[in-house]
């Protein structure tokens, strides 16, 4: 198990014998530092108090072929696609690294 300090000094165990993140525990247990900026959050406020400007901004995004292809794309993710490459490069990986991550 990967264990880390936290700000206080204190060790975490945070993470399974794969790297994953064990149930219930984050990467970032502080969240958000309080008073930080976000867009989204900035954009919601104002269009919980301009409503009948966020109807407009829904008809213009479905209007627009290019902004409905970007919206679906967050809201369900970009299809997987197969990249082909007819270069090879040999990588090496310490075994320490490998049995961590169970590469091999």
């Amino acid at each position: 198990m990967d264990s880390q300090r936290d700000l206080t000094g204190e060790k975490q165990v945070n993470r399974d014998e794969s790297g994953r993140f064990i149930e219930g525990t984050s990467g970032n247990p502080n969240g958000r530092p309080k008073g930080s900026l976000s867009i989204t959050t900035t954009i919601k406020k104002y269009y919980e108090t301009h409503p009948e400007e966020f109807e407009v901004l829904c008809k213009e995004l479905r209007e627009d072929r290019s902004m409905r292809k970007l919206l679906w794309n967050y809201i369900d993710g970009k299809p997987k696609e197969l990249i082909e490459t007819t270069d090879s490069q040999i990588v090496f990986v310490p075994s320490e690294i490998g049995e961590k991550y169970n590469l091999f």
